[in-house]
């Protein structure tokens, strides 16, 4: 067969970027910029019916370099809370290097298709460091699904995570 050989389309992604208003190896700055990406990536993902399976975290310092961080996640979400859990876990591993940190995106990769049955009480998911704490996926969809709503009635100032208290809203 001459036919030319062709590699495989990649396989789409979502992806969710922020620079930083100043370089910051500031572990707050960087985790509630992390929060709004996990926030805006789990709005759009519910809104597409996208559930990610595996996230990367990509880190540009200062002086131009990347690193990365990436795995699969161990239940498919797009549960803010839980993207941001795996995500820091991500940031954690993707810092080793001292340089100032420009700007974060997260990736969300390898969408898991078809329906999803949730049950009653959602699916158990252990994690944590060193000890098992179980997470109600279904609980944590359920509660990002209500904000989505409300914001989408009231606009997106309506409701917030306290995590983002102090910080200056952004014009829309």
């Amino acid at each position: 067969d001459d036919t030319p050989v062709r590699p495989a389309p990649d396989a789409p992604s979502l992806t969710e970027e922020e620079t930083l208003a100043e370089d910051s190896n500031d572990q707050e700055i960087l985790l509630k910029a992390l929060w709004r990406l996990c926030e805006r990536a789990g709005a759009r993902l519910r809104r597409l019916r996208a559930v990610p399976g595996r996230l990367r975290i990509v880190l540009g310092h200062a002086g131009g370099a990347a690193a990365h961080g990436e795995e699969r996640l161990a239940v498919p979400t797009s549960a803010d809370l839980l993207l941001f859990a795996s995500a820091r876990v991500l940031l954690d591993r993707a810092r080793s290097r001292r340089v100032r940190v420009r700007s974060l995106a997260l990736v969300c990769r390898d969408f898991v298709r078809g329906p999803r049955q949730l049950d009653l009480f959602g699916p158990e998911a252990f994690g944590g460091t060193g000890r098992a704490a179980a997470v109600r996926i279904g609980a944590e969809e359920t509660l990002a699904e209500a904000v989505d709503r409300i914001r989408g009635r009231f606009g997106p100032g309506a409701i917030g995570w306290g995590r983002l208290l102090g910080e200056k809203e952004e014009a829309p």
